[in-house]
């Protein structure tokens, strides 16, 4: 009977940390957008070649910036994919990694990704910066391009409306932004 228990105790335990929803890291693999209709992923370190395959060819709209329908933004660098901005137009088309979706409360994120490592204090915006090397969420930004460059920062934003709905999500790998 105790084995049992044990066993019991142990699934339960399993189930509640794995199914529980919140997630601790915010990595390379979390810059990533799903079609929730076809499955497609569009990925960090995706070439554009690949990614045009997926969403058809994009309009230059910066420097390594392009934008392509259903409200999607690419940032590359060295025509990879290092950053992903989804607007309202993609609403019901993408999803991010971990579910995160235009349309979806703030207060949901702040869950998943912990509102103690919201590092923004603007009630319409939800900021997260997570430093691989060291495998915790910043509470600020490195001060200078050199400071950024020597650690690898991951970054989730969320722009929230009146009623604190995200109608914008930038996924962007922030060290690959200033290194030379």
């Amino acid at each position: 009977m105790r084995r049992l228990f044990i066993a019991f105790t142990a699934v339960l335990l399993f189930l509640i940390t794995a199914c529980g929803g919140k997630t601790n890291t915010l990595t390379e693999k979390d810059i990533e957008i799903i079609n929730v209709h076809t499955n497609e992923k569009i990925s960090h370190g995706m070439s554009r070649a690949e990614i045009e395959k997926i969403l058809g060819k994009g309009e230059k709209i910066g420097d390594d910036m392009f934008g392509y329908d259903e409200g999607v933004t690419i940032i590359y660098k060295d025509d990879k994919l290092i950053g992903i901005m989804l607007s309202n137009r993609s609403k019901g088309i993408f999803e991010t990694a971990q579910g995160v979706k235009i349309g979806m409360l703030g207060s949901e994120v702040l869950e998943l990704y912990g509102s103690q490592n919201n590092i923004d204090n603007d009630p319409r915006m939800i900021e997260f910066a997570y430093e691989e090397n060291s495998g915790k969420f910043l509470k600020e930004y490195p001060k200078s391009d050199e400071e950024a460059q020597a650690v690898q920062i991951y970054t989730y934003d969320s722009f929230l409306d009146d009623n604190q709905y995200i109608f914008s999500i930038n996924l962007i790998d922030s060290t690959a932004l200033v290194k030379k």
